[in-house]
């Protein structure tokens, strides 16, 4: 039987389980729950995050012409004129976070506050652009100060959305502040994108399986008496 899982948002994984006996098995399905980041998709513009980043408002280039600033834009070609023309995660209608990269350390791009259950698992997910594979972005990922994961550079540039996943347990904690910092400070290059951000609960579901053999059917062997017996 295919057992699937959902990871992120609403990727399915498919794995197959073999036994070798009749019995009775159970299966366990991790799954996320609902998204609680506000505006994680960006479709509201400018609301639910906080950032030391400023909206760009121009440059010889574009809005995010100058480091430390970005856009909420539908394509990264409208925020800066050297960025591709793309699509954004979600739909390929929308919008995203657009982003020229600080030359200021330990700038936060993006953060948000949020309430929590305690002693809790939590799956923690966005999706990230490039557009400079020679200086990439070098996103670390916070929850209350503590890195989540290892830091992460984009392996590919243009209009290719990579994904960063992480699981989190809340432990005591009633309340998750999410930063994404950049920890790159290049001045040239370091420009990414960012888009649907989640946090979901991990809903885990049981079921069970009973795996019964059939009796092997019985097979009767007639002889035909050969013309000397008759």
């Amino acid at each position: 039987r295919d057992v699937e899982r959902s990871r992120g948002l609403g990727d399915v994984y498919k794995r197959q389980l073999v036994v070798n006996s009749a019995d009775t098995f159970w299966v366990q399905g991790i799954s996320g729950g609902a998204n609680l980041v506000v505006n994680g998709d960006f479709e509201t513009g400018n609301t639910g995050f906080t950032t030391n980043y400023i909206v760009g408002s121009g440059g010889t280039w574009g809005p995010v012409s100058d480091p430390g600033t970005y856009l909420i834009t539908s394509d990264p070609n409208i925020a800066h004129t050297n960025f591709p023309n793309c699509v954004d995660h979600t739909s390929g209608a929308g919008d995203m976070m657009v982003i020229n990269g600080a030359d200021i350390a330990n700038q936060n791009v993006w953060c948000e506050t949020i309430s929590v259950t305690p002693n809790t698992d939590y799956e923690f997910s966005t999706w990230i652009q490039n557009y400079d594979l020679s200086a990439p972005a070098m996103l670390s990922f916070y929850i209350n100060g503590v890195q989540l994961g290892n830091t992460f550079s984009p392996t590919s540039s243009g209009c290719t959305w990579q994904n960063f996943f992480e699981l989190w347990n809340s432990g005591v904690a009633t309340s998750a502040q999410i930063c994404i910092v950049n920890e790159s400070t290049a001045g040239a290059g370091n420009d990414f994108a960012l888009d649907d951000i989640s946090f979901s609960p991990v809903c885990i579901s049981y079921d069970t399986i009973v795996v019964s053999q059939n009796p092997l059917p019985i097979c009767l062997l007639y002889t035909s008496p050969s013309p000397r017996d008759l």
